[in-house]
Formats: structure tokens, sequence, C-alpha cells
């Protein structure tokens, strides 16, 4: 298994800022060693991730459990602007193994403006 995408988003509901990033998780189904679009996404997959305001240095971190799409979307309501990095530190699934080195987008970085 290898993170293919971490994609971000942001709302505002009253005065509360959220910041939400979406990690997808695939495995190498055609066992090429490449990570590539036509591989299969994998749902049950936990994954572990932290989330850092690069600016100021906090940090949270989070687990949570892929779909049926192979997502899962962490949440974090947040007080300030500035740089994020979203990092999957591990998956872990019953069948499939990570392998962080066909990772294509991890970490990843957003600006909240």
């Amino acid at each position: 298994m290898y993170v293919w995408d971490i994609s971000w988003s942001s709302k505002t509901k009253g005065k509360n800022k959220f910041l939400d990033y979406i990690v997808t998780v695939r495995y190498d189904s055609d066992n090429n060693g490449i990570a590539e679009v036509t591989d299969a996404l994998v749902s049950d997959a936990t994954v572990y991730s932290t989330l850092t305001h690069v600016d100021t240095g906090d940090y949270w971190t989070y687990s949570g459990i892929t779909d049926s799409n192979g997502q899962v979307t962490f949440t974090q309501k947040v007080t300030s602007t500035g740089n994020y990095k979203a990092e999957v530190t591990d998956i872990t699934h019953s069948t499939y193994t990570y392998t962080p080195s066909l990772d294509v987008d991890n970490p990843d970085y957003y600006t909240l403006t």
C-alpha cells in the first residue's frame, strides 16, 4: 500500500475555521513496483497521520479507516492561518503492507489564508 494523494479543503462554520485533508490509499495491484492511477484502491486500511502547523510547530495526530474509495478524511479546527503539513506516518491492513517508498504525495503542504 502507499499514499496516492493528500488533498485539502477549508471551511468556516460560524466563527470557527476547519481544515480538512483527505488521504487516498492504493496498492500495487499489478505488482510492477510502480505507483499508478490504475492500481486498486484500499478500503479498511487504518491510516495514521500528523498535521503540523509549520509556522508555530503545533501538531495533531490522527488515525482513521479508509472507505470503499480508499479515502479517509481528517478534520482539525484551526485558530490561525499559515502553512500546514500533512504526513502519513503509517498504514496498516489485514492483507497489504505499507510501502512508503511508493508514496506519491506524502507529505503534502497547504497554505491557509
